[in-house]
C-alpha cells in the first residue's frame, strides 16, 4: 500500500483526534514533513499545526490508522515493511500495534523523538502470530508544536506458507509399514497398529496421526522427532527418560484420545523432597501430584536472604519462610518449578522410588515464557531465586537455555543428598542444607558441596519435568524454545559432557565435619579476566567453600572461566568457613581435563603459610577459624616443553633448594643453557639472565625476598621450568 489516491484497504479510526492526511509533496508546515514521497508520488502523514481544517489534528494530538485482517494461520513466518518520516524540532512518537483478540492492542514497533530529514525502511516480525488472525493499526501522536509532521509509505506484508509434508505418507499396521520402507524426516505417518519405538526404531518424521484404538509408546531411551502436527485419536505413551521434540514452534498437538507422560523420581529419603514441573498444558496440582502430601510453590517477591547465611555467595534459604508456601490446588503453570514431597507422609520410608503420569491437556510445544521477579539489590545482594522447569516432554540443553535468555547466567540443581537437620540455618524447624545444590555454567558444571563421590556434576542437560533455580539481578523474562529440544540424554545421570575445554575441579574438605565444597576453573577463549556473563558464577553459600577471585581480587567465584590457558596464569583463591571453631581442612585436586592441562602441573601457595604444595602429587591440609578468608591461596601452574629428548633435561640439577642467596643450576653434558628467566608467585619477570651456553651457572638470589618462584631454563635442547624456594 502506497497511498495513491487515497488510504486504500486502511480505515481512520473513530474517536481519536484526527486522521491521517493523503499528501503530495512537501507538507505546508516549514522544517517539518517528508518533501515527497518515498514510493509513488503520494504517502500519509500527521499535519501538527492547526489552522482549521479537518485533517490537521494539532500538536500533542493522536491519529489512529487501521488496516485490514490478515489472515496468518497458513503462515509458518510474516514479515511487515514499510518506511516511516519524522522530521522537526517537536517530533512525537509513531507505534505500530497488532491484536489477536478484539480490543487487546500490543505495541510490535515504536519510535520517539526521532528528528530526521529521511525516510527510513522499517522491518518487524510478526512470525509470532504466525497460525492467528491479527489486525494491525498506526497510532502518530504528535509533540508539543507544529514541527512535527509524521509520515508512512510503502506498507508490504510478506508471508511465508507453512510447508506441507513432501514426502510419501506411510502408515504402520503394527507391523509393517506400507508403502514399505522406514519414514524419513518428509514423510507423514500414521499409526494404525500398536508402535514401540523399543523394538520397532526411533523416528523422525514429518507429522504424526494415532488413529483410534491404537497406542504409540516411545520407550525409555527412545525418541519421536516430529516437524509439524501431531494428531492423538488414539494413545501415546511418552514412558520415563524417552523424548518426544518437535521442530516447527507453530506446530499443534492435537489430543482427542490419550496423552501419557511418565515421570520416576530418582530414590528419595524419608522428608526429600522433588523440584519438578509439568510438559503438558493442563496439568493440575490434583490431578498429578494427587497422591503427594505435599507441594509448593514459590513467590520470588517474598524472597529476603536468611542472616545466618553470610552474604558473598548464592544463598536459597528464606528469612521466615514466606518464599515457599502450600499449593494446595489448581493449575500448573508452565515453566514453572514446584517442590514435590511425593510421600504419603513425612515419615515415609527412605530408598524410595515415585511415579508420576503428567496426561491433562496436551503436549507443551514452541516458545514458552515464563516473567523473572527481581525484588531488589538491597534485598537480594546475591540474587532472587526464580524456581523454572522443562516445559517439554524432551530434554533441552542448559547450554541453549544460558544463551538464549540474559538474565540466566547459570542453574541451580537440587541433589538428594542429606536429610534436613535443625542445625541447618533456615525459617523452618528443619531445614536443608544448601551444600546439596549443584551449578551448572557455560563453562561446565560443579558437584554439589555433600557429594560423597556419586557424582552429581550436573551434565548440560535439563530432563522432562525437571526443575532447577536461577538467580535474578533483573526483571524480564526467560523464554524456552523448540530449539533448546534434544533426542537424547533425557534422565538424570551426571556425565560430563564432551568438550575440548580445558578445566579443573578443586575441592575443600573437613573430615572432622564430614563437610565439602569445591570450585572450578576453565580455560577458554570465549574467557577474559573479568567478568564473563554465563561463564563466571559467584560460589553457593555452603559450610565450607573454596572460591576464586578476579585478578584483583573481587567476586567469589564458584566456577570461574578464563582466557586460553597459559602456563603462566595465577589465579587467587579464597576460603570460608561457617565452622565455629579452628579446625582443619585439606585442598584436594578433584579432577582435571583438557589437552593443555594434562600436561601441567597444579601448585597450591598458601599465601599465609608461605607453603607450596603440587596438588598432582598430594593434597594441601591447612588449618582455619570460622569467617572468610579472601586471597588465601594462589593457584598456579608448571609444564614441561621439550623439543627433543624429554628425559634429558629432566637431569637438571638446582641445588641447594631452598636456599637463602646462593643458587646453583647444572644441565647434562652436551646441554648448552641460553637463558634462564624467573618469575614471581604473581607471574612477574624478576631476574631474566642471557648465557653463552654454559651447561652451570651460578646466581646470587640475596635480592629477591623470601617466597616461592619459578625458574625458566632455556637451552639449545629444550625448556624447563622448576619451583625454587628463596628462605
Amino acid at each position: 500500500e502506497s497511498f495513491e489516491g487515497g488510504v486504500g484497504t486502511w480505515t481512520q479510526a473513530s474517536g481519536d483526534d484526527g486522521d491521517w492526511r493523503p499528501f503530495t509533496g512537501s507538507t505546508p508546515s516549514p522544517n517539518t514533513g517528508p518533501s515527497s514521497a518515498n514510493d509513488g508520488s503520494d504517502y500519509i502523514y500527521t499535519e501538527a499545526s492547526t489552522n482549521g481544517t479537518p485533517m490537521e489534528i494539532g500538536s500533542n494530538a493522536t491519529a489512529i490508522l487501521e488496516g485490514p485482517c490478515f489472515d496468518f494461520t497458513g503462515a509458518s513466518a510474516a514479515t511487515f515493511t514499510f518506511d516511516y518520516h519524522s522530521w522537526g524540532a517537536d517530533t512525537g512518537s509513531i507505534a505500530l500495534q497488532v491484536a489477536e483478540f478484539e480490543g487487546i492492542w500490543k505495541t510490535e514497533w515504536s519510535i520517539s523523538g526521532v528528528n530526521n530529514n529521511a525516510w527510513v525502511p522499517t522491518s518487524v516480525d510478526l512470525s509470532s502470530y504466525a497460525g492467528s488472525t491479527v489486525l494491525l493499526r498506526f497510532v502518530g501522536t504528535t509533540g508539543g508544536g507544529f514541527a512535527s509532521d509524521m509520515a508512512l509509505d510503502n506498507l508490504n506484508m510478506a508471508v511465508t506458507p507453512a510447508v506441507a509434508c513432501s514426502g510419501t505418507t506411510r502408515t504402520w499396521n503394527g507391523s509393517n509399514w506400507s508403502p514399505a520402507g522406514v519414514p524419513g524426516a518428509n514423510d507423514p505417518i500414521i499409526i494404525d497398529g500398536p508402535y514401540n519405538t523399543g523394538t520397532d526404531g526411533d523416528l523422525t518424521v514429518c507429522s504424526v496421526v494415532i488413529n483410534t484404538g491404537n497406542t504409540m509408546t516411545i520407550a525409555a531411551g527412545g525418541f519421536l522427532s516430529v516437524d509439524n502436527e501431531i494428531t492423538v485419536d488414539g494413545s501415546l505413551i511418552i514412558e520415563h527418560t524417552g523424548s518426544l521434540v518437535q521442530t516447527d514452534n507453530d506446530a499443534s498437538v492435537t489430543n482427542n484420545g490419550t496423552i501419557n507422560v511418565n515421570i520416576t523420581t530418582p530414590v528419595l529419603q524419608t522428608r526429600d523432597f522433588m523440584v519438578m514441573g509439568s510438559p503438558m498444558s493442563a496439568d493440575t496440582r490434583e490431578g498429578v501430584y494427587n497422591s503427594a502430601f505435599l507441594v509448593l510453590e514459590h513467590t520470588p517477591a517474598n524472597f529476603i536472604p536468611h542472616p545466618l547465611v553470610p552474604a558473598g555467595g548464592t544463598n536459597f534459604a528464606d528469612d521466615n519462610g514466606d518464599f515457599w508456601t502450600q499449593f494446595a490446588t489448581g493449575p500448573i503453570n508452565i515453566g514453572e518449578g514446584y517442590i514435590v514431597r511425593p510421600q504419603s507422609s513425612y515419615t515415609d520410608p527412605a530408598n524410595t522410588t515415585y511415579n508420576f503420569t503428567h496426561s491433562q491437556g496436551t503436549l507443551n510445544n514452541g516458545n514458552v515464557n515464563r516473567t523473572i521477579v527481581y525484588n531488589g539489590a538491597a534485598s537480594n545482594p546475591d540474587g532472587t531465586p526464580n524456581v523454572l522447569s522443562n516445559p517439554y516432554a524432551s530434554p533441552i540443553s542448559a547450554d541453549d537455555l544460558i544463551n538464549g535468555n540474559s538474565l540466566i547466567n547459570e542453574v541451580y540443581f537440587w541433589e538428594h543428598l542429606t536429610p534436613p537437620s535443625s542445625t541447618i540455618p533456615g525459617a523452618n524447624g528443619y531445614n536443608f542444607s544448601m551444600d546439596d545444590i549443584s551449578m551448572y555454567n557455560l563453562s561446565g558444571g560443579t558437584e554439589a558441596a555433600n557429594d560423597p563421590g556419586i557424582s552429581t556434576r550436573p551434565n548440560g542437560i535439563i530432563s522432562t519435568g525437571q526443575g532447577f533455580g536461577i538467580k535474578a539481578f533483573g526483571a524480564g523474562t526467560v523464554t524456552f524454545t523448540n530449539d533448546m529440544r534434544r533426542t537424547s540424554g533425557n534422565n538424570t545421570l551426571r556425565n560430563s559432557e564432551t568438550t575440548d575445554m580445558d578445566r579443573l575441579w578443586l575441592r575443600v574438605t573437613s573430615t572432622e565435619y564430614e563437610l565439602r565444597g569445591n570450585t572450578m576453573i576453565a580455560f577458554s577463549e570465549l574467557g577474559t579476566q573479568g567478568i564473563d556473563p554465563g561463564y563466571d558464577s559467584e560460589r553457593v553459600a555452603t559450610f565450607i567453600s573454596l572460591f576464586s577471585h578476579l585478578e584483583d581480587g573481587s567476586h567469589q567465584l564458584g566456577i570461574q572461566t578464563r582466557e586460553a590457558f597459559n602456563e603462566e596464569t595465577k589465579i587467587s583463591l579464597g576460603f570460608a568457613s561457617q565452622v565455629d571453631i579452628n579446625t582443619e581442612y585439606e585442598i584436594t585436586l578433584e579432577d582435571i581435563e583438557g589437552v593443555n592441562l594434562s600436561d601441567a602441573t597444579v601448585y597450591l601457595f598458601d599465601n599465609e603459610l608461605n607453603i607450596t604444595t603440587n596438588l598432582n602429587e598430594q593434597g594441601y591440609v591447612f588449618r582455619s577459624n570460622k569467617g572468610a578468608f579472601a586471597q588465601r591461596f594462589t593457584l598456579s601452574f608448571e609444564r614441561e616443553v621439550l623439543n627433543i629428548d624429554e628425559n634429558v633435561l629432566v637431569d637438571a640439577i638446582l641445588y641447594p633448594n631452598p636456599t637463602r642467596d646462593i643458587l646453583n643450576v647444572k644441565v647434562p653434558a652436551g646441554v648448552a643453557i641460553q637463558q634462564i628467566n624467573i618469575y614471581d608467585i604473581n607471574g612477574r619477570n624478576v631476574k631474566a639472565l642471557r648465557l653463552e651456553g654454559e651447561e652451570s651457572y651460578q646466581l646470587d638470589l640475596s635480592a629477591l625476598e623470601s617466597s616461592v618462584y619459578f625458574m625458566e631454563i632455556s637451552t639449545n635442547n629444550g625448556r624447563l621450568t622448576k619451583r625454587i624456594v628463596r628462605l
